[in-house]
């Protein structure tokens, strides 16, 4: 005989009168929050109504609401970005590079900020801002392109003790060409510097003939017998 008694089985709560509705009508609530905040989410903010105005060609409006949303203090690279080039492509030049001024947070480099307002002014052709927003930038740190336009720029203007310096940074790179360092040595004997001109020519000679077009032979001929090196000129 099994003396070991079984155990009682505890009797089953009844579940409260009512307990099925309260949980149905919870779950229902949950659903409808959860559909009201989706819902709530497609609504479109300002930078998304931006967007959209973008995408559907109302620059109007996309200005109206980049503006609105920069007012309320958004300065996020999205906004700043989108309004320097509407103001740019509406060739409000000035808005353009006081927006772009701002983005210099956004970027490792905090030149790049200082070469799109470069950037925006000669899309503008505002080319004396250009050049002033491009002269403080360092030397060793301006584009090839920006040196070859600042370059340009000197000539037409006959600024030439910088039209010198972006002329021997380029040659410094290894960047110039033949014609470019010709150039800076014809710069340099106008001003009366033969000897750096000199310089700058056999320099170019010594690493390969072919360097020096024959306008740079000549003038470096031509500076040598004025330094009454008959000598070294009949050797080149």
């Amino acid at each position: 005989l099994n003396s070991a008694r079984r155990p009682r089985a505890r009797p089953t709560a009844r579940p409260e009168p009512g307990a099925g509705v309260l949980r149905i009508a919870l779950l229902s609530l949950i659903v409808a929050l959860g559909l009201l905040a989706a819902g709530y989410m497609l609504i479109p903010r300002g930078a998304e109504r931006a967007l959209i105005s973008l995408r559907d060609q109302d620059v109007d409006e996309a200005v109206t609401q980049y503006e609105a949303q920069y007012a309320e203090g958004d300065r996020s690279i999205g906004t700043l970005s989108a309004l320097a080039r509407i103001y740019e492509a509406q060739g409000r030049i000035a808005a353009a590079v006081r927006i772009a001024g701002e983005l210099s947070f956004a970027y490792a480099d905090p030149n790049r900020a200082l070469q799109r307002q470069a950037d925006i002014y000669r899309a503008g052709q505002e080319f004396g801002r250009a050049i002033e927003v491009l002269e403080e930038i360092p030397l060793d740190r301006r584009s090839e392109d920006e040196l070859r336009w600042l370059v340009g720029q000197y000539g037409l203007y006959g600024r030439l003790d910088p039209l010198i310096e972006n002329l021997q940074e380029m040659v410094h790179r290894g960047i110039a060409s033949p014609a470019d360092t010709v150039e800076l040595a014809r710069v340099m004997a106008a001003q009366q510097r033969f000897e750096d001109a000199v310089a700058v020519l056999e320099e170019a000679d010594d690493r390969s003939a072919a360097v020096l077009p024959q306008l740079g032979q000549a003038l470096l001929i031509h500076l040598l017998v004025a330094r009454k090196e008959t000598a070294e000129a009949k050797a080149r």
